[in-house]
């Protein structure tokens, strides 16, 4: 027997008619956007595994899977390339703002900002489609990103428009001011498409409950990336950089893992929740940073990577995580540590917008209920006397 036919997605609400479960607080028991199945090889975006998907896919291919449930016919493909491209070219508020936020702002508060922004000015409508909105914002939250560093970094009003038919070759040229290598781009691409969707989490849950409300997909993604910028769940990778980039060989490496483990401190880049022998995502990222390393001519940071994931799985049996070797490949990129969380936040906007849009679909508000653990009913202290309210009057008498 063959396999039965998947239901299709409606493409404006980007729902599919099936058996999602809620609890009965209205908290999603369950997700056709990806899937950490045994059976699917431990990762998949909709059905499809995440070594085909690296093998065969774009990150754009990838984007418009998780948004509408199947992959796009190459005119599907093309048109929402032009959309991205479109919206590369700011609108004039949106650079005002840029430039009047400060300098000392992490990069995720400007995109947090940007986003609420473009959020006034180009409002949801009831037409809009998942793959309108996101690829509106896959063009813009780049272009954001580096028009703010650049003015600040530089003072420097940078163009954002740009004919690349990639999210990936886009960003390295903003960044660069020069077009990219095509094996850079790739490999650039390829890390949006791992960081693209991963079922569950603290942002997509955010946007989820965002959604359930009611609220606008603009907000839901302004809370997602204020999840995203919390220390708990992003900004991994730059706690890596910030670990690794002293080290000078594997020896010192080895010696301050040493140190830190005997201190009962954590490792950053190591450790899932879900991940307990090895994270797909980390293999991929490793051969992506030693290729990139090599292609730089600096393979230091690497191999200091390389020791220190043996040394910790050797000692705690802990994988590296996702982030481990993202960490060095966008440091051999040229890429700037505190710009490495917002690209995991612009990898990941497909898949927020997809679980946005599945949330909207079951028409349920997340409401939790807590158990009351508080004190016993308290009675209010008395006042003084000198205190109290007088006592009320009592009828006049004529």
């Amino acid at each position: 027997m063959g396999e039965a036919p998947r239901a299709a997605l409606d493409p404006r609400t980007g729902q599919r008619a099936d058996n999602l479960r809620f609890d009965a607080d209205g908290i999603p028991r369950s997700t056709d956007v990806s899937s950490l199945s045994p059976a699917h090889g431990g990762l998949s975006y909709r059905g499809y595994r995440l070594s085909d998907c690296i093998a065969h896919g774009s990150y754009e291919q990838i984007a418009w899977l998780l948004l509408t449930g199947e992959l796009p016919t190459a005119p599907q493909l093309a048109g929402f390339r032009r959309q991205i491209r479109a919206a590369r070219v700011l609108p004039l508020p949106v650079r005002r703002l840029l430039e009047s936020l400060p300098a000392r702002a992490h990069p995720m508060e400007v995109l947090r900002s940007g986003v609420s922004l473009l959020g006034n000015l180009h409002p949801e409508t009831a037409s809009a489609t998942p793959a309108g909105l996101c690829a509106r914002l896959l063009g813009a939250m780049p272009a954001m990103l580096l028009y703010w560093h650049h003015y600040h970094a530089g003072g420097r009003r940078i163009a954002t428009a740009g004919a690349e038919p990639s999210v990936a070759a886009h960003l390295l040229r903003l960044l660069r001011g020069l077009p990219p290598d095509a094996d850079s781009a790739r490999r650039l691409e390829l890390s949006l498409l791992l960081y693209a969707e991963h079922v569950i989490n603290a942002s997509s849950f955010t946007a989820r409950v965002i959604a359930s409300t009611g609220g606008d997909y603009h907000s839901a993604i302004v809370g997602a990336l204020g999840a995203l910028g919390g220390r708990a769940h992003g900004g991994a990778n730059e706690d890596v950089l910030r670990a690794l980039k002293p080290l000078r060989s594997v020896a010192q490496a080895e010696a301050a893992v040493r140190a830190l483990l005997q201190r009962g401190e954590r490792v950053p880049g190591f450790g899932h929740r879900v991940y307990r022998d090895v994270d797909p995502r980390s293999l991929v990222h490793r051969e992506l940073s030693a290729q990139q390393s090599a292609a730089s001519g600096d393979t230091r940071l690497h191999e200091v990577a390389v020791a220190v994931e043996a040394l910790v799985r050797e000692r705690k049996r802990l994988p590296a995580n996702v982030d481990l070797y993202a960490a060095t490949l966008y440091d051999a990129l040229g890429i700037d540590a505190r710009l490495f969380t917002p690209l995991f936040a612009i990898a990941r906007l497909p898949g927020w917008t997809a679980h946005v849009f599945e949330q909207r679909g079951s028409a349920r508000l997340m409401q939790p209920t807590l158990e009351e653990t508080g004190d016993a009913p308290r009675a209010w202290p008395a006042a003084p006397a000198s205190r109290r309210a007088p006592a009320a009057a009592g009828p006049r008498r004529a």
